[in-house]
């Protein structure tokens, strides 16, 4: 389970990273400072949860995420 989380928290990022990468380079809606800023955020929000799962798996509790975890979970037990 816990590396379907890990696969899934990774491809949320980069996607959430790609899209607003997208909408900053063809609209004039996100300043370059606002995109830093924003663009950082996400980065430093997917590595806490991931510090913090790396943390519960390696303590042996198994940190089920609200949104990915049912389906993680789904596909671990397939």
């Amino acid at each position: 389970m816990h590396s379907w989380q890990s696969i899934l928290i990774g491809a949320t990022a980069f996607l959430a990273n790609f899209a607003l990468g997208t909408v900053a380079q063809y609209t004039s809606f996100l300043s370059p400072g606002l995109f830093l800023a924003l663009s950082s955020s996400i980065v430093v929000a997917y590595f806490l949860v991931v510090i913090v799962c790396a943390f519960g798996a390696l303590n042996g509790k198994g940190i089920k995420l609200p949104v990915f975890g049912a389906w993680a979970e789904r596909q671990a037990n397939r």
